[in-house]
């Protein structure tokens, strides 16, 4: 299909006649939400690859902090934009006059976008078309999570979450009473998994079910919930140990021991729960571990000889973690590497001098982070951002899109 633009007017949507031995009527339908869309612009792109890149070495696309999808990198502005990955040709760009999309997620070959008033929008990746709209509230900085077969809209107040299929609200729930979310939500499976901060001390998990059904688990010393697997998730401890739960039962499935030197649990994937230490600078110290999560032991451990230090937080899929350091001799460098999940072997490093990237920062370049902010469909992207501003990015197309030299 070549590249064409619509317009939806406030006027009119549909016409539709319908006829009756009695006589017809017309029925005029309003759209009311001033949506602009061009594209799509020739075939859709196929995926890079269909699994994690175990050499993502080879860089496909600059980018900003993007959603992947299948063959897309979807960035947000005032709207959304779909570039081809692999050409950078702009394919698709979604608009609505006057307003600005605040959250952008991808799941089951769709593409959610929730905008600043509020409106929750499935939009079609091939035909470049919105499927539904919901009304989600005015909260224009609420989070969107997918988890199972609905999308979810966490506000400071509760959830609600609609069906990914239609947009009909499939339930709600408040947070637990007393209780603050930080924004700090995941899914396991089919059940989202709340990590909140409560007035009357302590940490603990709000667990909501597909169907809205909520389980606490309450942890004194818990600072973050962290994925450990399908159906799974942990309880870490800074600088301690992590409880790993079962997402539809509640049950303590496993316990990740303290006894790692400084390290502090990151992300998992159902057999192994990584570490990592910050902290280690000087050689033989602990940077990374992982921890049997079915034997109960420490099962590997990789430390740095002092020419390097972890930075960021490490991230476990499926039988792979990535994980982002510095080097001590040369501040515009980062080096993703990945291990071997199950026994922590170096399976690849690539190496990123931030200078390609940012060539004038507004801060030195050893205040710089690159973090992993995305693995999917046989990428793996890094964004370069501002500590003090967490998720900032300190331009417009400051990270890249790595993936397989063989995929690129």
């Amino acid at each position: 299909m070549g590249r064409w633009t619509r317009r939806r007017l406030l006027i009119l949507a549909a016409v539709a006649v319908v006829g009756a031995a009695v006589g017809g009527y017309v029925v005029f339908g309003v759209d009311r939400y001033d949506e602009e869309v061009a594209g799509p612009a020739g075939d859709y792109p196929p995926a890079v690859g269909d699994s994690p890149p175990a050499d993502p070495s080879t860089v496909v696309s600059r980018a900003g902090s993007p959603v992947i999808l299948d063959g897309l990198r979807i960035e947000r502005g005032d709207g959304i934009t779909a570039y081809d990955l692999r050409s950078g040709a702009e394919f698709w760009a979604y608009r609505r006059d006057g307003r600005e999309a605040r959250r952008v997620a991808a799941a089951g070959g769709a593409v959610y976008v929730r905008w600043d008033d509020g409106l929750l929008v499935r939009f079609d990746p091939r035909a470049a078309e919105a499927r539904w709209h919901a009304d989600t509230g005015g909260d224009e900085y609420a989070e969107l999570v997918t988890v199972g077969t609905t999308v979810a809209v966490l506000t400071d107040s509760g959830v609600t979450a609609y069906h990914a299929e239609d947009g009909d609200e499939a339930w709600s729930a408040p947070l637990r009473q007393g209780c603050t979310t930080r924004g700090e939500a995941l899914a396991a499976g089919d059940v989202l998994v709340l990590g909140l901060l409560c007035r009357e001390g302590g940490f603990g998990a709000q667990l909501l079910g597909p169907d809205g059904t909520d389980r606490w688990i309450g942890v004194e010393k818990g600072t973050r919930v962290i994925p450990a697997g399908e159906d799974r998730f942990a309880v870490a401890v800074l600088l301690g140990d992590a409880t790993v739960y079962s997402a539809q039962t509640g049950e303590v499935v496993s316990i990740a021991s303290s006894s790692v030197d400084q390290g502090t649990y990151r992300s998992g994937n159902g057999e192994v729960l990584v570490s990592a230490n910050p902290d280690a600078t000087e050689d033989g110290e602990l940077a990374y571990a992982g921890w049997s999560t079915t034997d109960e032991r420490l099962a590997w451990r990789v430390p740095t000889d002092g020419t390097w230090w972890p930075t960021g937080s490490p991230v476990v899929v499926d039988e792979l973690v990535y994980a982002v350091r510095r080097d001590a001799d040369r501040d515009t460098h980062r080096t993703l590497v990945v291990y071997d999940a199950a026994t922590g072997t170096e399976r690849a490093r690539t190496e990123v001098d931030l200078s390609e990237y940012v060539p004038d920062p507004e801060l030195p370049y050893t205040e710089l982070e690159m973090r992993i902010s995305y693995i999917a469909a046989g990428t793996v992207t890094l964004v370069i951002t501002e500590p003090s501003l967490g998720s900032g990015v300190t331009c417009e197309q400051c990270g890249i899109v790595l993936a397989e030299p063989e995929s690129a």
